[in-house]
C-alpha cells in the first residue's frame, strides 16, 4: 500500500526535522549521488529533494536551478505515495494527474523516474529523481541502480542524524576519561543502545574509549574486549596501514565539521572473517581533549550483492551470446553486445521499443502465448522460432526465456538468451536430404543390402533383400542376422566376422563356392555370393553385406 503525506503528517515532519537537513548548504556527498543518477540513467536532470508541509526543497540538484517548488506541482509528491520506483515514460501519454502538472505542460518534462527516501521509522521524507524533456524508459539495471543510490542517501542521512545526536550529548557531558570506558555517562549508552550501527569513540591515538552494543553484532567483540585497545583490532592486518593513514590525514585537517563521505573499509570480525563497513567520522572536544566519533554501518551483504550484480552485468554486456530483457509489457529494457551483433540494432535503438519488432508476421501470435507462460512463473527452454534483423533478414533462433523477479519474488520482467541456429538448421536439412537420397539408392538397388550392428542385429534390410529372403523389413529389423544363415554355418560365420573386424580392411569378398549359404523365411536354403564391408560410426561398428543375386543351383 502506498504512503501519503497526510496519513502520517505530524510524525513524518518530526522525523524529517530530526535529520536537520532542510535548508542546509549543498554537500559534496549528496551532489555526487545526484551526478551518479544522471550518469546511470542518461538524463540531464537529477534531484534529491525533501518535503515539508507545502514545498519540495532540493538538497542536491543537477541540471536544475530552482531551490524549491510547491508540493502541488511536483511529480515527486506522487512518488512519496509509492513504496518503490515511480516511472513516467511519457507524461503527455499518462493519466490526467500527470499530464496536467505544470512541469509537463509548461516545464517540458516528459520523462520522470523517482525513488522515495524512506526513513527507518517508515516515513517518506523525500525523493531521488531523474527527469528529461524527451520520453524514455529505464532498464532493469538503471531501476536497480536508482534504488541503490536512494539507499545510499538514506544511509548518509541516518549516519548524519546519529553523529549530530552524539555531538549534542558530548557537548553536554565532560565526564569522559581518556581510557575510562566504564566512566562514560549513562546518557551515551542510552543514546546508542538501539542504534543498528556500531558507534565507537576514540582519542587522537586511535585508542577506543567507548563502544555501543551494536559493535558486538558487527565485529563480534564485546565492549570490555576492545575498550582500551587501538582501532587496529577491528581492521584486517593487511589494511591497517591504510586505515592509519586515513585517520592521520583526518586528524591533520584540524577540522571540526562532520564528514559525510561514507568511507568504505574492510573490517575484521572477531572470528577472523572480513566485513565491509561504511564509516562516517565526527570530532568533538571534552575537557580540552580532542576525540573522534566513528559510526560504522555493516554493508557486507549490500556490497556482495552489488559486486555480484556488477560482475553479472559485465558478463552479460560483453557476452557473445544474445541476452536481452523486457518488462511485463514486452518493452525492451536491456540489450547487450551479442544482441547488437545478431539483430543489427544498437542498444539506443532497441531499448524502450517492443520486443515484437523482432518477430515476423507469421510468428506474431507467439509473444502473447510465451509471456502468459512466463507470468505463471514457467521457463521457456530451447524454443525454436524465426526472428527478423534490422536489415530484414530472417534468422532461425533458439530461445531460453526466464522470469526476472525482484527482491520480494514478484515477477517484474523476462530475460532472454538466444542462439542463432540458421546454419545448424541448414546442416540438419542437408543431412536429412542426404539420408533421403541414400535411402532411395539403397531401396532401389538391384542387389540385396543388409546392415548389422556389432551384435549382428539387422538395422538395414532393403527391398531386394526382402525379395531374396521372402520376408518384409518390418519383421526383421532388430532381429539377429543368423536367422538367415543355415544353422550348420552359423559358427563359421561368427568366426569370419570376428576375424574380419580385427583386420582393419574395409571390404572383402565372402564368396567361396559351396561354402556360403542363406536360408529364406520359409526354410529354403540357397547358395549366396556376397561382399562384406565394415565402418565405425558414433553408435559403434556396422557391417554391411551386399549380395549380387548370382544364385547357384543347389547341385552346382
Amino acid at each position: 500500500m502506498g504512503l501519503t503525506l497526510d496519513e502520517k503528517g505530524t510524525a513524518r515532519l518530526e522525523d524529517l526535522r530530526s535529520y536537520q537537513i532542510l535548508d542546509t548548504p549543498p554537500e559534496k556527498c549528496f551532489d555526487d549521488v545526484a551526478r551518479l543518477a544522471c550518469s546511470l540513467c542518461g538524463t540531464p536532470i537529477a534531484l534529491i529533494g525533501f518535503f515539508d508541509l507545502d514545498r519540495q526543497w532540493f538538497k542536491a540538484r543537477v541540471g536544475w536551478d530552482v531551490e524549491e517548488i510547491p508540493r502541488a506541482v511536483s511529480f515527486c509528491a506522487h512518488t512519496l505515495q509509492q513504496n518503490d520506483v515511480l516511472v513516467i515514460s511519457d507524461a503527455l501519454k499518462e493519466p490526467e494527474v500527470f499530464k496536467a502538472l505544470p512541469l509537463a505542460t509548461h516545464g517540458g518534462m516528459r520523462f520522470y523516474a523517482g525513488v522515495p527516501l524512506i526513513s527507518q521509522a517508515g516515513h517518506p521524507l523525500g525523493t531521488l529523481c531523474v527527469m528529461d524533456s524527451v520520453p524514455r524508459a529505464l532498464t532493469d539495471e538503471q531501476t536497480s541502480g536508482l534504488r541503490q543510490l536512494a539507499g545510499q542517501v538514506m544511509t548518509k542521512l541516518d549516519l548524519r542524524r546519529q553523529l549530530f545526536g552524539l555531538q549534542r550529548l558530548t557537548e553536554q557531558d565532560s565526564s569522559l576519561q581518556t581510557r575510562g570506558g566504564s566512566e562514560v555517562n549513562d546518557s551515551y549508552a542510552l543514546a546508542t543502545e538501539n542504534s543498528p550501527d556500531a558507534i565507537l569513540i576514540t582519542d587522537e591515538r586511535n585508542n577506543i574509549l567507548f563502544a555501543n552494543h551494536s559493535t558486538s553484532k558487527i565485529f563480534g567483540f564485546q565492549e570490555q574486549e576492545i575498550v582500551g585497545h587501538q582501532m587496529a583490532i577491528l581492521v584486517p592486518g593487511y589494511s591497517r596501514q591504510m586505515e592509519l593513514q586515513i585517520t592521520k590525514r583526518y586528524v591533520e585537517t584540524q577540522s571540526t565539521h562532520v564528514s559525510l563521505e561514507g568511507i568504505k573499509l574492510r573490517g575484521r570480525h572477531k572470528s577472523g572473517r572480513e566485513v565491509i563497513v561504511e564509516i562516517s567520522l565526527s570530532e568533538c572536544v571534552w575537557s580540552g581533549k580532542r576525540v573522534f566519533i566513528a559510526v560504522c554501518r555493516d554493508i557486507t551483504e549490500r556490497w556482495q550483492r552489488d559486486e555480484g550484480r556488477a560482475r553479472l552485468a559485465a558478463l552479460v554486456a560483453s557476452s557473445e551470446e544474445m541476452i536481452i530483457s523486457n518488462d511485463l509489457n514486452g518493452i525492451i529494457t536491456s540489450w547487450n553486445k551479442g544482441a547488437e551483433r545478431l539483430y543489427g540494432y544498437s542498444a539506443e535503438e532497441a531499448i524502450g521499443r517492443p520486443v515484437s519488432m523482432l518477430v515476423s508476421e507469421p510468428a506474431s501470435h507467439e509473444i502473447a502465448a510465451i509471456m502468459n507462460s512466463l507470468k505463471r512463473g514457467e521457463q521457456v527452454d530451447n524454443y525454436e522460432t524465426v526472428r527478423v534483423t534490422k536489415d530484414g533478414r530472417r534468422l532461425n533462433i533458439s530461445l531460453t526465456i526466464s522470469p526476472i523477479r525482484d527482491d520480494t519474488g514478484r515477477i517484474v520482467g523476462f530475460s532472454t538468451v538466444a542462439h542463432e541456429i540458421t546454419q545448424l538448421k541448414q546442416t540438419q536439412e542437408a543431412l536429412r536430404e542426404s539420408e533421403r537420397r541414400l535411402q532411395g539408392i539403397i531401396g532401389s538397388a538391384m542387389d540385396a543390402i543388409i546392415t548389422v550392428d556389432a551384435n549382428q542385429r539387422i538395422v538395414v534390410f532393403n527391398k531386394s533383400a526382402e525379395e531374396i529372403f521372402h520376408c518384409p523389413a518390418s519383421e526383421v529389423v532388430g532381429q539377429p542376422l543368423e536367422k538367415f544363415i543355415p544353422e550348420r554355418f552359423r559358427a563359421a560365420h561368427r568366426q569370419h566376422v570376428q576375424k574380419f573386424s580385427k583386420t582393419g580392411v574395409t571390404a572383402r569378398s565372402m564368396y567361396s563356392p559351396g561354402t556360403l549359404f542363406g536360408v529364406r523365411a520359409d526354410g529354403e536354403e540357397f547358395p549366396l555370393e556376397a561382399t562384406i564391408s565394415q565402418v565405425n560410426d558414433s553408435a559403434g561398428k556396422l557391417f554391411t553385406l551386399i549380395s549380387q543375386h548370382q544364385l547357384r543351383e543347389k547341385n552346382h
